[in-house]
């Protein structure tokens, strides 16, 4: 009976690998969680990212996307992934308190302004070994950064220069809020996940979040349908970092496996962010598109860069990465 048994079993064997029929898939050696802020009408991209390094890793990583406040609040993430509660996180420095560099890193208003020169910042220009120096303290491994989306205002009522701005509450976070300040503009932090409810109540009358696909994908058109197309920075920058544990106990064939698929993912956010921003603004706010006069963009930058500097002068780590933004902003004719 056992020999009959054994012979059948062969026999299957054998017809599966010839037919191509695949097996059963190996056992995962890594399953990771990976929560990232955005709510699940924006996780594809990191949804393919997933699926992409299951697949290019023959199944040997299994990575759980998480969204929004799905496990931890946003701004826990960091923590979180310190103590392994999250493996894999793809958060936005400037929801970090305790990351002194986080403002810098996910995007100072007023500096880059296309995923071409945010790449040649960190790939060309020493960024990224800076920021994977800020996050060493912290226990966790730098992958790299996440191009996103433009950094825009949606609005219930029109923004069409500074004077609009002052008579409005705006949601905004971090260095572009120190920067509005400067102005004579209130702003207001309020988490991802609860900025629909505070447009919808009166709670803020406008909000500094993404671009025009990212408002749309939420349907905050609903109840603010104004689009300000005058980009603070273009595009806002995650980052993508790793248990460092976790990250120690993994073989060099699958950290560079990871390390390419963050990239792609990377790339594959500016086309999907970008191709939304053209058809949102020609189509679901169409009419109600605005920008800010040259002027006003002036002095946003000249508010700016006092802001820059406040950055600067946090640590020697800081002062570094403000002077690499500078030097691409003189090459590209921004900034004397």
């Amino acid at each position: 009976m056992r020999t009959a048994t054994f012979i059948s079993a062969l026999f299957l064997t054998v017809a599966l690998i010839t037919t191509g029929i695949p097996g059963p898939a190996p056992a995962a050696e890594f399953n990771l969680k990976f929560q990232i802020y955005l709510p699940p009408e924006l996780a594809g991209p990191n949804q393919q990212m997933a699926a992409d390094i299951e697949r290019m890793s023959n199944h040997r990583i299994k990575m759980t996307v998480l969204t929004a406040g799905e496990l931890v609040s946003s701004p826990d993430t960091l923590k979180a992934c310190k103590a392994g509660v999250i493996d894999v996180v793809a958060g936005s420095g400037y929801h970090y308190s305790e990351l002194k560099s986080g403002a810098i890193q996910a995007g100072l208003p007023m500096t880059w302004q296309s995923g071409v020169e945010a790449e040649v910042l960190w790939e060309k220009m020493g960024f990224r070994e800076l920021v994977a120096k800020s996050f060493e303290p912290y226990g966790v491994h730098y992958l790299g950064p996440m191009l996103l989306s433009p950094y825009a205002m949606t609005s219930k009522v029109p923004i069409r220069s500074l004077d609009d701005l002052r008579k409005i509450k705006l949601r905004a976070a971090s260095s572009p809020a120190k920067m509005f300040k400067e102005l004579g503009i209130n702003s207001v932090y309020i988490k991802t996940e609860e900025m629909y409810l505070a447009l919808s109540t009166g709670q803020v009358d406008g909000v500094l979040w993404g671009g025009a696909t990212d408002y749309e994908a939420m349907k905050f058109q609903e109840v603010s349908p104004y689009y300000c197309s005058s980009y603070i920075v273009n595009p806002i920058v995650d980052s993508i970092f790793i248990n460092k544990k976790t990250w120690n106990r993994m073989p060099d064939d699958l950290k560079a496996i990871v390390e390419q698929a963050v990239h792609r993912c990377s790339w594959n956010y500016v086309a999907f962010s970008m191709d939304g921003e053209y058809k949102s603004q020609s189509t679901t706010y169409k009419d109600k598109v605005t920008t800010l006069p040259q002027e006003d963009i002036y002095k946003l930058t000249e508010a700016a860069q006092k802001v820059w500097e406040e950055e600067a002068q946090k640590d020697e780590l800081n002062r570094q990465m403000v002077e690499k933004i500078k030097v691409l902003l003189r090459s590209l004719g921004r900034l004397k």
